[in-house]
């Protein structure tokens, strides 16, 4: 449609220059923002009609809302200064951009995934009203900032979610153009969670070197390379580092050398043309340097040798790669690195099984049709690694998949057959009427 392909022009370049069209690249706009926005907006209208809101009746105010919340409202006002600075400069393709990865990014990966629990199990109804009225203002403001490139879709989504209010224009187009409000703005926090965020990628690229699955519980994180204020900082965001890496204990530490060493490699790229004949040579010293080399060579850039061959090494000379101790997975970026200890006990097993049963089980309400509020009946064979889970965690299996109680398998009409921790598992599940 238009708006793909207006978005995908404006923003692949700057608008002066020269484009060659590319379908593969017109496609990934549409995957990753128009797709992105309007599975927000989806995601926020399913639950909005099953709990009947109505945006602005009884909002809370900005500052006795969540965290999350009043992180993600300060984002939004920094994305209307930048777009808005955007625009007055006709750099259209910087205010695309920034929009699309408000959207993708902080929105959709961060904030909307952070907030589910919010939407569709909280308990706490101000706690319900302050997430839904925090993500209407995200997705309207978004609408309005995107208007003039993307008309059409933002005008669909603007008007499906102001049809049967009182007190907004008739169209999106008809809006004021959004400007920033200063007293909703938080550097301090949005500092915060920043660090939060690194950590969280790097402690995901570790379970990802290590092959340890997002589901089974670790026991604890180290995070290593922060300045004290850094560590403050990211104290203040551990519930939520701890939740997304699911580990149970945050701790820092200034000694590396308890969780990897590093190995040099050469780069031959580098050294082959700077050194000439003596590049086998300097590979070789390359190879041999210790770990506390390395380090020297990191903080220095640069080290000398003068023994059979006089040279001065250079840290663009080398690869770097880290060397994780048997019990840990690390993973590095700059000066920040993140170590998993990898050592997992019965009670995190267990735990481990009982959220693989609870996504499985997941799985199978959605491919048996059924809608977010159904209760259900449900059906677990039994074997070692099931019972390990169910001894401990029946309760939270029943909590998180709306199940009323257990029975046999044989007596239930959806089934599906997974691995638990290698061993063969069938769960069931039948609607309750």
């Amino acid at each position: 449609g238009a708006d793909a392909v207006r978005w995908y022009l404006m923003s692949s370049s700057q608008i002066w220059l020269p484009k060659r069209f590319d379908k593969e690249a017109l496609v990934e706009v549409i995957r990753r923002f128009l797709a992105t926005l309007q599975n927000s907006f989806s995601f926020f209208s399913l639950y909005a009609n099953i709990d009947g809101f109505i945006a602005g009746e009884d909002a809370p105010e900005l500052k006795n809302r969540p965290l999350i919340d009043r992180w993600v409202i300060s984002r939004m006002n920094g994305l209307v200064d930048d777009v808005n600075r955007a625009y007055d400069q006709n750099d259209i393709t910087q205010s695309t951009r920034a929009i699309a990865s408000f959207v993708v990014d902080d929105l959709s990966n961060w904030y909307v995934r952070r907030s589910r629990r919010r939407f569709w199990g909280s308990q706490d109804n101000s706690d319900k009203k302050a997430a839904y009225q925090t993500l209407f203002e995200c997705l309207l403001t978004v609408c309005k900032l995107a208007a003039p490139v993307a008309p059409f879709m933002t005008e669909d989504l603007y008007r499906r979610m102001t049809e049967n209010l009182s007190g907004f224009t008739e169209s999106v187009h008809l809006t004021d153009f959004p400007v920033t409000q200063e007293s909703h703005r938080d550097l301090q926090l949005e500092q915060e969670m920043a660090i939060a965020r690194k950590a969280v990628e790097l402690g995901r690229a570790a379970r990802k070197l290590s092959k340890t699955r997002i589901r089974q519980p670790l026991e604890r994180m180290v995070v290593l390379g922060l300045s004290e204020n850094e560590q403050e900082l990211l104290k203040k965001m551990e519930s939520i580092v701890l939740d997304e890496i699911n580990v149970k204990k945050l701790e820092f530490d200034k000694d590396e050398s308890a969780y990897f060493t590093y190995k040099a490699e050469p780069d031959f790229k580098k050294i082959g043309p700077k050194f000439g004949s003596r590049a086998n040579y300097v590979a070789r010293k390359i190879k041999s340097l210790s770990s506390q080399q390395v380090i020297e060579l990191k903080a220095q850039d640069f080290l000398k040798f003068a023994d059979e061959v006089q040279f001065t090494l250079e840290a663009s000379d080398v690869k770097v790669t880290i060397v994780p101790s048997g019990k840990y997975t690390v993973s590095m970026d700059g000066y920040l690195k993140v170590a998993l200890d990898l050592r997992i006990d019965d009670d995190l097993l267990a735990e481990g099984n009982a959220r693989e049963l609870v996504n499985k089980i997941q799985n199978l309400r959605k491919s048996a049709g059924l809608v977010v509020t159904d209760r259900i009946t449900l059906g677990i064979s039994s074997n070692s690694e099931s019972q390990r889970a169910l001894q401990k965690f029946s309760n939270y299996i029943k909590n998180e998949t709306l199940a009323t109680q257990f029975t046999d398998i044989a007596d239930l009409e959806h089934s599906r057959e997974f691995d638990l921790n290698g061993i063969k598992t069938v769960v069931a599940l039948k609607k309750i009427s």
